[in-house]
């Protein structure tokens, strides 16, 4: 039998959890472009475009989710996006948008997604993923030497 380590357990934990939550904010993006698909219908020309990108927005988030979910140490910079799309949103809804329709529903769901992400970045301690980039060399500068 063999013993395991506690810091590989508490990795392990980590990882697990915060991939768990990223799946369920990958699942939520889903649900959410699902629910959205009779937005987009029903919007009148004036609103066409934006719930069409909204609509496919959702499916962007589901598959940066996932991604993330799955690898999580190998996306410098998608980490931050979707931290910063996220809290910027539900700021500016919170903050000058307040009154337009599904506005604080929007913000307070944007809110919450913000927060989930970062604790999973935390988790997975995400902001040394910087370091391994860093340290790699594009493949153009490989090529001319």
């Amino acid at each position: 039998m063999s013993q395991r380590n506690d810091s590989n357990d508490v990795r392990v934990w980590r990882r697990w959890t915060a991939s768990s939550l990223l799946l369920l904010a990958a699942l939520g993006a889903v649900y959410a472009f699902g629910t959205s698909i009779t937005a987009v219908r029903t919007a009148g020309p004036e609103a066409v475009i934006a719930e069409s990108w909204r609509l496919f927005g959702l499916l962007v988030f589901a598959g940066i989710f996932l991604l993330l979910a799955v690898r999580p140490r190998l996306y410098p910079g998608i980490w931050e996006l979707a931290i910063f799309h996220k809290a910027v949103t539900a700021t500016y809804l919170f903050t000058f948008a307040s009154d337009a329709p599904d506005a604080t529903g929007t913000a307070i769901a944007d809110g919450v997604l913000a927060v989930v992400i970062i604790v999973a970045y935390l988790l997975v301690r995400a902001d040394r993923n910087w370091e391994g980039f860093r340290d790699r060399q594009p493949t153009e500068e490989r090529s001319v030497r």
